[in-house]
């Protein structure tokens, strides 16, 4: 390779385009594959990974959206 790093993500990204794909583009068909992304993602951060480009602010809407969840659950006991 010519000094350029390989992206560490590249094939979850491709793992995940090809689910939605498939799935007529039903992201709830893919949560496996979402999960597998957003793992590498927080792994090596954009910096390292180009292919997590936006990425990072779907990760903070789900981890705000579980928070409310668990909020929620607390304040039913």
């Amino acid at each position: 390779m010519s000094g350029q790093k390989r992206d560490p993500c590249v094939k979850f990204s491709c793992i995940l385009e090809k689910c939605t794909r498939i799935n007529n583009y039903q992201a709830d068909k893919c949560a496996k594959e979402l999960e597998q992304m957003l793992d590498c993602c927080r792994k090596f951060g954009r910096k390292l990974s180009p292919s997590c480009e936006g990425f990072h602010e779907l990760d903070e809407h789900f981890e705000k959206m579980e928070q409310q969840q668990q909020q929620q659950r607390q304040q039913r006991k």
